[in-house]
């Protein structure tokens, strides 16, 4: 699921959609957590898998949080696709203001 989402990733266009959006991808891999590719300390891996009642050694998942904290989206699963999420955050009260 993490090498889908990074490869989707790499595609300028879904880049841009990504930042237009002011999303911020989190990533636990092994216990170690990373935002926008930057380590996070253990605790804020922690606290991040805590607050989504998430483990560290579960299976893969993606979690959309709006900006209001809460969870828009909980999806497990071998692919994930960034159009279908970008179709969801477009349909927020938030975006469409």
């Amino acid at each position: 699921m993490l090498r889908d989402l990074q490869s989707q990733l790499r595609d300028p266009a879904m880049q841009q959609e990504f930042q237009e959006r002011e999303m911020a991808l989190f990533t636990v891999v092994a216990g170690r957590g990373h935002r926008a590719g930057v380590p996070m300390t253990p605790a804020q891996t922690n606290g991040l898998l805590v607050a989504l009642s998430a483990a560290a050694d579960g299976p893969a998942q993606v979690f959309l949080i709006g900006k209001d904290g809460g969870v828009k989206l909980r999806e497990g699963g071998d692919r994930v696709s960034l159009p279908a999420i970008y179709t969801l955050i477009d349909g927020m009260p938030m975006r469409r203001r």
